[in-house]
Protein backbone atom coordinates (compact mmCIF):
# COMPACT_ATOMS: atom_id res chain seq x y z
CA UNK A 1 0.00 0.00 0.00
CA UNK A 2 2.90 2.38 1.28
CA UNK A 3 4.53 1.75 -2.84
CA UNK A 4 1.65 2.23 -4.36
CA UNK A 5 1.18 5.67 -2.55
CA UNK A 6 4.54 6.78 -3.40
CA UNK A 7 4.12 5.69 -7.07
CA UNK A 8 1.22 8.14 -7.62
CA UNK A 9 2.83 10.92 -5.27
CA UNK A 10 5.78 10.70 -7.44
CA UNK A 11 3.11 10.52 -10.66
CA UNK A 12 1.36 13.43 -9.58
CA UNK A 13 5.06 15.83 -9.38
CA UNK A 14 6.17 14.73 -12.54
CA UNK A 15 2.44 15.94 -13.83
CA UNK A 16 3.01 19.17 -12.27
CA UNK A 17 6.64 19.78 -13.43
CA UNK A 18 6.08 19.14 -17.00
CA UNK A 19 2.57 20.73 -17.31
CA UNK A 20 4.19 24.01 -15.77
CA UNK A 21 6.51 24.17 -18.73
CA UNK A 22 4.39 22.48 -21.33
CA UNK A 23 1.93 25.26 -21.14
CA UNK A 24 3.57 28.33 -22.70
CA UNK A 25 3.13 27.52 -26.17
CA UNK A 26 5.39 29.03 -28.67
CA UNK A 27 4.10 30.58 -31.98
CA UNK A 28 5.24 29.35 -35.46
CA UNK A 29 8.87 30.74 -36.33
CA UNK A 30 9.10 32.54 -39.56
CA UNK A 31 10.82 30.54 -42.49
CA UNK A 32 12.04 33.91 -44.49
CA UNK A 33 15.53 34.59 -42.56
CA UNK A 34 16.52 30.61 -42.39
CA UNK A 35 18.62 29.96 -44.95
CA UNK A 36 21.72 26.57 -44.88
CA UNK A 37 23.91 29.25 -46.96
CA UNK A 38 23.12 31.95 -44.88
CA UNK A 39 25.94 34.80 -43.56
CA UNK A 40 24.48 34.83 -39.89
CA UNK A 41 25.14 31.54 -37.88
CA UNK A 42 23.32 32.46 -34.51
CA UNK A 43 24.31 29.71 -31.62
CA UNK A 44 21.68 29.47 -29.18
CA UNK A 45 21.44 27.26 -25.56
CA UNK A 46 20.88 26.92 -22.11
CA UNK A 47 24.21 27.24 -19.74
CA UNK A 48 22.83 27.35 -16.32
CA UNK A 49 22.71 23.80 -14.43
CA UNK A 50 20.11 25.52 -11.88
CA UNK A 51 17.48 25.82 -14.87
CA UNK A 52 17.32 22.40 -16.52
CA UNK A 53 14.84 23.37 -19.29
CA UNK A 54 14.24 27.15 -20.29
CA UNK A 55 12.15 28.17 -23.43
CA UNK A 56 13.95 30.97 -25.51
CA UNK A 57 12.28 32.88 -28.45
CA UNK A 58 14.62 34.92 -30.36
CA UNK A 59 13.42 37.60 -32.93
CA UNK A 60 15.29 39.42 -35.31
CA UNK A 61 13.74 42.61 -36.68
CA UNK A 62 10.61 41.32 -35.43
CA UNK A 63 10.50 37.76 -37.41
CA UNK A 64 10.27 34.72 -35.01
CA UNK A 65 13.58 32.84 -35.92
CA UNK A 66 13.62 30.25 -32.72
CA UNK A 67 11.30 29.01 -30.72
CA UNK A 68 11.46 26.00 -28.53
CA UNK A 69 13.05 24.82 -25.26
CA UNK A 70 16.60 24.41 -24.29
CA UNK A 71 17.83 21.73 -21.91
CA UNK A 72 21.10 22.38 -20.14
CA UNK A 73 22.57 18.98 -20.84
CA UNK A 74 26.30 18.96 -21.73
CA UNK A 75 25.49 22.86 -22.27
CA UNK A 76 25.66 22.16 -26.17
CA UNK A 77 24.50 24.71 -28.36
CA UNK A 78 22.10 24.45 -31.67
CA UNK A 79 23.10 26.55 -34.43
CA UNK A 80 20.56 28.32 -37.14
CA UNK A 81 21.69 29.35 -40.53
CA UNK A 82 20.05 32.79 -41.52
CA UNK A 83 20.70 35.11 -44.44
CA UNK A 84 20.38 38.77 -43.64
CA UNK A 85 20.78 41.70 -45.39
CA UNK A 86 23.69 44.16 -44.75
CA UNK A 87 23.13 47.03 -42.22
CA UNK A 88 21.46 47.49 -38.61
CA UNK A 89 19.47 44.66 -36.70
CA UNK A 90 17.64 43.99 -33.69
CA UNK A 91 17.55 41.13 -31.91
CA UNK A 92 15.09 40.09 -29.24
CA UNK A 93 15.16 37.12 -27.00
CA UNK A 94 12.77 36.61 -24.39
CA UNK A 95 11.61 33.58 -21.90
CA UNK A 96 8.02 33.77 -21.28
CA UNK A 97 8.78 30.63 -18.39
CA UNK A 98 11.75 32.68 -16.89
CA UNK A 99 10.51 36.25 -17.28
CA UNK A 100 13.46 37.52 -18.92
CA UNK A 101 14.28 38.99 -21.91
CA UNK A 102 17.23 41.39 -23.92
CA UNK A 103 17.46 43.59 -27.36
CA UNK A 104 20.18 44.28 -28.53
CA UNK A 105 21.15 45.89 -32.17
CA UNK A 106 24.19 44.48 -34.47
CA UNK A 107 25.38 45.18 -37.83
CA UNK A 108 26.23 42.92 -40.65
CA UNK A 109 28.83 43.95 -42.96
CA UNK A 110 29.29 40.42 -44.55
CA UNK A 111 29.42 36.83 -42.75
CA UNK A 112 28.61 36.68 -39.07
CA UNK A 113 28.17 34.37 -36.09
CA UNK A 114 26.43 35.29 -32.71
CA UNK A 115 26.12 33.59 -29.86
CA UNK A 116 22.56 33.66 -27.29
CA UNK A 117 23.11 32.09 -23.96
CA UNK A 118 20.88 31.63 -21.01
CA UNK A 119 22.64 32.52 -17.51
CA UNK A 120 21.31 32.35 -14.23
CA UNK A 121 23.81 33.27 -11.52
CA UNK A 122 22.42 32.14 -8.26
CA UNK A 123 24.94 34.10 -6.29
CA UNK A 124 23.32 37.55 -7.17
CA UNK A 125 20.23 37.30 -5.16
CA UNK A 126 18.39 40.25 -7.20
CA UNK A 127 15.95 38.27 -8.84
CA UNK A 128 15.67 41.27 -11.86
CA UNK A 129 19.33 40.42 -12.67
CA UNK A 130 19.88 36.59 -11.38
CA UNK A 131 18.35 35.64 -15.05
CA UNK A 132 19.29 37.13 -18.19
CA UNK A 133 20.50 36.43 -21.44
CA UNK A 134 23.79 37.46 -23.18
CA UNK A 135 24.29 38.25 -26.89
CA UNK A 136 27.60 38.14 -29.08
CA UNK A 137 28.85 38.89 -32.46
CA UNK A 138 31.82 37.86 -34.08
CA UNK A 139 33.23 38.26 -37.80
CA UNK A 140 35.27 35.34 -37.31
CA UNK A 141 33.49 31.73 -36.64
CA UNK A 142 33.48 30.83 -32.84
CA UNK A 143 34.80 27.79 -31.33
CA UNK A 144 33.46 26.66 -27.62
CA UNK A 145 35.29 23.76 -25.73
Amino acid sequence: MLRKKSLLLLFLILIIIFSCSENIKHPPIDNSLISENGNFTLYVSNQNLEVNRVDIQIKIDGKLVVSEFFKVGNRHRKSFALSLPKGTHTLDVRSDQEDVNLTKQFEIKDKHWGVVNFWYNLENHDPKTSKHFIFMIEDKPIYFS
